[in-house]
C-alpha cells in the first residue's frame, strides 16, 4: 500500500493494487500497468483511468466489480497490475 498526498490539497489517498482491496470496497482507477491492447480492453468494459467501482467478490482466481451498473470480473494476474485509489465508505456503489 503506498500513502499519496496531493500537493494542491489536503486530502491523503491511499493507493494499493485492485488484486489488494477488500470486498465492499469502492475505489477509484488510478493506474495500470498493461499493454495497450488489454488497455483498450477494460476501456471498452468501462475499467478508465477515474472510473469507480466497488469490489463485489474475490477469490484466489479474479476479482469481481460493479462498475456503472455492469459487474465485471478481473482475472488476478491483471487485477496485480491496476493500482486504485480507495474512496471513503460513505456513499458507496451497492454491489
Amino acid at each position: 500500500m503506498i500513502v499519496d498526498r496531493d500537493p494542491r490539497s489536503d486530502v491523503t489517498s491511499t493507493t494499493l493494487m485492485l488484486s489488494d482491496v477488500p470486498v465492499r470496497r469502492t475505489v477509484r482507477f488510478s493506474s495500470h500497468q498493461a499493454e495497450a491492447v488489454v488497455v483498450r480492453r477494460l476501456a471498452d468494459l468501462g475499467l478508465t483511468i477515474g472510473a469507480v467501482a466497488t469490489v463485489v467478490q474475490s477469490s484466489s482466481t479474479a476479482v469481481i466489480l460493479a462498475v456503472r451498473g455492469s459487474r465485471v470480473a478481473v482475472g488476478r494476474r491483471l487485477a496485480d497490475t491496476i493500482r486504485v485509489e480507495l474512496e471513503p465508505d460513505v456513499g458507496t456503489e451497492k454491489p
